[in-house]
């Protein structure tokens, strides 16, 4: 998947893309979110499974704002498994 292709996807609410089509753009990435958000981004993971993480590159308030919807069980495995994006460059 193209880099702006992930952008677009990323910013569609309720789309989730898989952590490994991110990955080779995660510098891109951050530098286009750190501008957007005026804030560090966070790499939201929402779900996981046996061979694949989705995520999703939010800002710290909508980040918060999703943990706060669900169980307490979900939200600890979320913020668990959730990382500051630039800490994966």
């Amino acid at each position: 998947m193209k880099l702006h292709k992930i952008i677009e996807t990323n910013d569609t609410e309720n789309s989730f893309i898989a952590y490994e089509t991110m990955q080779p753009y995660l510098k891109s990435l951050y530098v286009y979110y750190a501008d957007e958000f005026r804030e560090e981004p966070v790499l939201m993971v929402e779900s996981i499974f046996n061979a694949v993480q989705y995520v999703k590159i939010v800002d710290v308030e909508t980040f918060t704002m999703y943990l706060d919807t669900l169980s307490e069980d979900e939200s600890e495995v979320i913020r668990f498994n959730s990382k500051m994006l630039g800490d994966l460059i």
